[in-house]
């Protein structure tokens, strides 16, 4: 009975530990958000080579990262290797705004931006 009930406590403490850690992280926020994010990468994209490409727009996905400043970087899109579609994300990543950076107990901290288009 003494093993079960340890166990089961010690479950609790593993399962609850993730959640105490992301109380203390806050991710990066673009001005506008999210929408005003996806038209700016739009409007640096060019519609026929991702056609030529034979992606789905709605598979395109854009990596980038948000250093402690809140400048936007190393943009890439993940599922092409056409080098000027690349050239495109890395166009779009640096005309984007300043984040607000992301925050961990409080300090800035560079994050990781998956985006979905």
């Amino acid at each position: 009975m003494k093993s079960a009930l340890t166990i089961l406590l010690l479950s609790l403490l593993v399962l609850t530990a993730p959640a105490q850690s992301v109380k203390n992280q806050e991710g990066a926020r673009y001005p506008g958000g999210v929408v005003e994010l996806k038209k700016l990468v739009y409007r640096h994209l060019d519609k026929s080579l991702i056609a030529k490409e034979h992606i789905s727009e709605s598979r395109l996905v854009l990596k980038f990262f948000i250093d402690k400043s809140g400048r936007a970087k190393e943009g890439v899109i993940i599922g092409t290797n056409n080098s000027e579609l690349q050239k495109m994300a890395r166009k779009a990543v640096r005309k984007m705004e300043r984040f607000q950076p992301g925050r961990v107990h409080g300090k800035p901290s560079q994050t990781a931006m998956i985006l979905e288009l």
